[in-house]
């Protein structure tokens, strides 16, 4: 074994954008509706890139995009605060 250098690989910035990803994005885009969680999948079967929910949302949050109709899985699964949170007047 030849020795290398320590501590983690550096992180690469580049995307190689080849016939196989041409056609695993062909596959996938269309299948994705544009909510946080198909987001979410698009960006790991695409770019093999892992981000959580939160993540996601903040990000479109940040840029001002989270006007859109709501999924009834996103009405779901969105978590209500406590009745003694609430601002009564």
């Amino acid at each position: 074994m030849l020795p290398r250098d320590a501590g983690r690989r550096a992180q690469v910035n580049t995307l190689t954008v080849d016939k196989a990803f041409i056609d695993r994005t062909i596959a996938v885009l269309p299948m994705l509706t544009g909510s946080v969680r198909d987001i979410r999948l698009g960006l790991s079967l695409v770019l093999g890139v892992t981000r959580s929910v939160g993540y996601i949302s903040e990000r479109l949050t940040a840029a001002g995009l989270t006007d859109h109709v709501w999924t009834m899985d996103e009405l779901l699964s969105f978590r209500v605060p406590p009745r003694s949170m609430w601002k009564t007047s």
